[in-house]
């Protein structure tokens, strides 16, 4: 990606665009040198917690992460100010912007309401046993843990089936994700798709009771809601998440839930198991979540107004 850097900044020069669109903290210094030659404003997107992403990768005590992450968040908001405007995707992040001045829009990882028409459109109960993963397929979105509750869940002979869609960051994450499976006894009840474009992943849900979020302990994650989360909940889903903090607050307040760790496998598996029994209550309870997530968590409601109006104020008058 760094490699690309320049490419890609001569490529958009030449398309001389009214306002830039960035999504990467390391295209920050790019996307300056093009705002100090054009005098045209960029939006810088931030959606990752950067700060806490970079530095925690790496080998230094935490007060050493901690500080570098402090050196890193001033620099993208003093980066930002001088582009023009940022737009984070939680709340959380917006302060240290709007300390500095920086217009800031929040965009949360919310679903287009458009691609989910109909769904949930099948009963709880037809759809009960099947388990679903749309996340990235490693170490930090829980890969282990998915194996062992895939793989405890066929020792105990329960009757749920596993989905994992097949995405991987590079052939050495997918390396690593088939010694787990190898490690694990590749466990029959665990089936792996390709991937798919996000309009797609509705019709993956609608065949499925649960869906699993098992992002691990970092800094990011602790503040992070998974985009899957909000898409889970919206397609009636249970949602089976780790006790990560930001994740397991939204949950408990607006899903039907199970939350645990690796220690608490069996028990979340009870937990899977008492929701597919009484299926009806379950259908009743997720279909209420999701009439009120159509409500507050989508692209369309609670994203688009905001971010529209922002680049509304970014683009320079017509001459």
């Amino acid at each position: 990606r760094l490699g690309r850097l320049v490419k890609i900044r001569r490529l958009a020069e030449e398309l001389n665009g009214e306002v830039w669109h960035i999504h990467d903290f390391y295209f920050l210094g790019q996307a300056l040198r093009w705002c100090k030659r054009s005098h045209h404003p960029v939006l810088y997107d931030v959606h990752e917690y950067y700060a806490d992403y970079y530095s925690e990768k790496l080998p230094l005590p935490s007060w050493g992460q901690r500080l570098v992450a402090k050196i890193l968040e001033g620099y993208q908001v003093r980066v930002a100010r001088r582009l023009g405007a940022a737009n984070v995707v939680a709340e959380a992040m917006a302060p240290s912007f709007r300390r500095a001045g920086v217009p800031v829009a929040v965009s949360p990882n919310y679903p287009l309401l458009a691609h989910f028409g109909a769904v949930p459109s099948r009963p709880f109960s037809e759809r009960r046993w099947n388990v679903v993963h749309t996340g990235t397929l490693t170490s930090s979105y829980g890969t282990e843990f998915l194996v062992q509750i895939a793989r405890r869940s066929l020792e105990r002979g329960l009757p749920f089936e596993f989905t994992a869609i097949g995405r991987f960051p590079s052939i050495d994450h997918e390396r690593a994700f088939d010694s787990i499976l190898a490690d694990a006894g590749t466990p029959t009840n665990l089936h792996i798709v390709p991937p798919r474009p996000t309009h797609e992943i509705p019709s993956l849900l609608s065949d499925a009771g649960f869906g699993l979020s098992l992002i691990t302990a970092t800094r990011q994650n602790e503040a992070a809601i998974a985009s899957k989360s909000f898409e889970y909940v919206i397609a009636g889903l249970v949602n089976v998440v780790t006790d990560r903090r930001a994740q397991s607050d939204f949950v408990r307040e607006h899903a039907v839930s199970v939350i645990g760790g690796e220690e608490s496998t069996d028990a979340m598996l009870d937990e899977m198991l008492e929701l597919a029994e009484n299926a009806d209550q379950t259908d009743i309870t997720l279909a209420d979540k999701a009439a009120s997530a159509r409500q507050l968590f989508t692209w369309e409601q609670a994203v688009e107004p905001g971010l529209s109006s922002l680049l509304k104020q970014l683009r320079p008058p017509v001459s």
